[in-house]
């Protein structure tokens, strides 16, 4: 053998050495790969899995804005983003606690239900409110006899939709201010009627939920005041309203045990920043009670401070 052959032959043995090794390197993870097939999914689908959130409730976690617009950057989409959830919003405008248990009984929300690793709920404004509307509806009747009567459930379309989407949307505005302003709505019996039902169906609605994920988590809001800056023409709905949220807030923490929820106290986060969390304003008078985008941030930081990361629900 020549030198000249012998440095021909170099490369070749070197390129086999080469080949030969990542054979046998790979032989071990084509085998693992051919009798556990499923191991790199099952891992992929755990980790989706930790990622499950799922918001339940009424406008707020829908994102309205007036206009029946829905704001892109609702607190449910940013709660997802800050703790790395996957989110799956199913709120309603208009939902009540009534109307969710209803919707669970239906069975279209149980697998999201069995999927999911936390559960947000936003409820009890609308149930209250029912009280506030029901009597507006009576105030415009009775102002407005020549016309076509209104229910509370029209009330409250009239006032979701907003101005400019209906005439009667002044008159109506103006009923829900009187109402609230001379109703003593914080004190009457139908105020204590509908806290006490909205407590009964909220139990019931996280008795189904349980039933269907006993390992989930449930998070639930308290409600503001979104009329507490008001201090001018229409400042005596302020306090009436606030004893209204306050004693919907004290129902919700007492019973939180019992119900099998955390609770996000937004009512305490909004103390004395509804003006700059709410669209709601005396001048021009617009008693749209949602919340803002900046108070969107807020609700989605108030969840975020009792609920965990994606990464401890692996």
């Amino acid at each position: 053998m020549n030198d000249q052959t012998f440095e021909n032959d170099r490369p070749r043995h070197g390129l086999a050495l080469i080949a030969a090794a990542l054979v046998f390197a790979l032989v071990p993870a084509l085998v693992l790969g051919l009798l556990f097939p499923s191991m790199a999914r099952a891992d992929e689908a755990s980790a989706a899995e930790a990622l499950r959130y799922l918001a339940l409730g009424d406008s707020i976690t829908w994102g309205y804005e007036p206009g029946d617009v829905q704001l892109k950057d609702c607190f449910a989409n940013l709660l997802a983003q800050k703790k790395g959830y996957a989110v799956e919003n199913r709120g309603i405008v208009g939902n009540t606690a009534a109307k969710m248990k209803k919707q669970l009984a239906t069975g279209e929300l149980d697998e999201s239900i069995k999927s999911a690793k936390v559960i947000t709920i936003t409820c009890g404004g609308n149930d209250l409110l029912g009280v506030v509307y029901n009597k507006a509806a009576a105030l415009y009747n009775k102002q407005n006899k020549k016309a076509e009567p209104l229910t509370g459930e029209d009330v409250i379309d009239i006032m979701v939709a907003g101005p400019g989407s209906d005439s009667r949307y002044m008159s109506v505005q103006l009923a829900v201010y009187c109402a609230v302003a001379t109703g003593k709505i914080e004190t009457s019996p139908e105020f204590r009627s509908a806290l006490n039902a909205f407590i009964s169906d909220l139990n019931d609605v996280t008795a189904r939920i349980k039933e269907l994920n006993p390992d989930v988590k449930i998070y639930l809001s308290t409600q503001y005041n979104p009329y507490a800056h008001f201090c001018g023409t229409y400042k005596a709905i302020a306090p009436r309203l606030d004893v209204c949220a306050s004693r919907l807030r004290d129902a919700v923490v007492a019973n939180a045990r019992t119900g099998g929820y955390t609770v996000a106290d937004v009512y305490a986060a909004f103390g004395g920043r509804t003006a700059e969390l709410c669209n709601a304003s005396e001048n021009p008078m617009q008693l749209d009670l949602h919340p803002s985008a900046a108070g969107h941030v807020v609700i989605a930081d108030v969840f975020a401070e009792v609920m965990p990361d994606a990464s401890e629900l692996a």
